[in-house]
């Protein structure tokens, strides 16, 4: 018995996966993980399943032809990929805005200040001295999760002038920012992970296109002739 328009493997997968909970939470991401964007994402899974229910409905209508069934299930695939795109869109601008906000915050709690410019060049001073040594670097981090001032020359300084590879140095910012501006690192990591979901829409997108219907037959219908 065919359960499906489309019955490649890769569809068969992709269709009994966004029938489920757990599918559609593997797709588009969970909605409680994400507070104040939780609804988009709720809203996302709704679309889906959705979709995905009249595409599968379609295999048993006795109305249509194949061409008509494919034909159909090609504008649901429109419809469905057009309103996942929407809340895709959605997602974006929210984890671009988290990721502004972060550094915002990160950016006015390390601010280098103009009165304390001789004891930053003895800082950085101090931390490329120790980041030549063996075990300077852990040292040089350990000290910037006590000491705020380390921890803005650190935040704001080149890498080149700290002596430190860029990955370590990388790292080190965000350890600071984490330590001592917890409010910018969660709005930064919040950004960074619901920006992480958007390639997954993307996928979901693409895969709505690929399992719903054949493009090949759904063509078929723009040969229709109306008679009358």
């Amino acid at each position: 018995m065919t359960l499906y328009l489309v019955n490649t493997p890769a569809a068969e997968k992709f269709l009994t996966l966004a029938n489920t909970n757990a599918g559609r939470r593997s797709m588009l991401g969970d909605a409680d993980k994400f507070k104040g964007m939780g609804q988009v994402i709720r809203d996302a899974h709704d679309v889906l399943q959705n979709g995905v229910e009249r595409a599968i409905a379609l295999v048993n209508d006795r109305t249509r032809t194949d061409v008509a069934k494919h034909d159909a299930a090609k504008r649901i695939a429109e419809h469905t990929a057009n309103q996942l795109a929407v809340q895709r869109n959605q997602l974006a601008r929210k984890a671009e805005n988290l990721m502004q906000d972060g550094q915002a915050i990160a950016d006015a709690f390390f601010e280098m200040r103009s009165e304390r410019g001789a004891i930053d060049a003895q800082i950085i001073a101090w931390v490329k001295e120790q980041s030549a040594k063996d075990g300077g670097v852990a040292e040089i981090r350990k000290t910037a999760m006590e000491e705020p001032q380390l921890a803005a020359v650190i935040y704001n300084a080149p890498n080149f002038l700290l002596g430190i590879n860029a990955n370590s140095h990388q790292k080190m910012r965000l350890d600071v920012v984490e330590k001592h501006a917890p409010n910018a690192y969660k709005a930064m990591d919040q950004g960074v992970e619901m920006q992480s979901l958007l390639s997954r829409y993307d996928k979901a997108i693409a895969g709505v296109h690929s399992s719903f219907y054949n493009p090949t037959v759904a063509a078929q219908a723009e040969t229709h002739v109306a008679v009358a």
